[in-house]
């Protein structure tokens, strides 16, 4: 019985398939405990931060947005997970530039969705949406 594609080994013996995921694994730790204090330590000012608003005030967050960016933190914090473990299974199969990428690039992608997440919100509010 001959060996899979996936099975064949690589120079150093490992499988392929596994190649790059023990680093990947440890940068998505790091990302899990250091993501999740940062999301907690956001959280209080951002839920704050309509305290300075008076009737009248027309600004974003006194006009019913202020529950949506209270949110920020936490939203940004799950679409990084996310979007992680998203990229990093599929970089690992497709092979997007001829060549399989190491998983560990779906950090980058998860970094990035994190910080579009306030971007989008931003532009949902000038748009004129602010939340269910």
């Amino acid at each position: 019985m001959g060996r899979s594609r996936r099975q064949q080994p690589t120079a150093d013996g490992r499988p392929g398939f596994a190649r790059g995921w023990g680093m990947f694994w440890i940068g998505w730790s790091i990302l899990l405990v250091i993501g999740a204090a940062g999301t907690f330590v956001l959280l209080l000012p951002s839920g704050m931060a309509s305290d300075g608003c008076h009737q009248g005030s027309t600004g974003y967050l006194c006009n019913g947005g202020d529950s949506l960016f209270a949110l920020l933190p936490a939203i940004g914090f799950a679409a990084a997970l996310g979007c992680s473990l998203l990229s990093a299974g599929l970089l690992a199969i497709v092979r997007p530039f001829g060549r399989r990428l190491v998983p560990s690039w779906g950090l980058v992608v998860g970094m990035a969705a994190w910080l579009l997440v306030p971007i989008a919100v931003w532009e949902l509010a000038k748009i004129g949406y602010h939340g269910p």
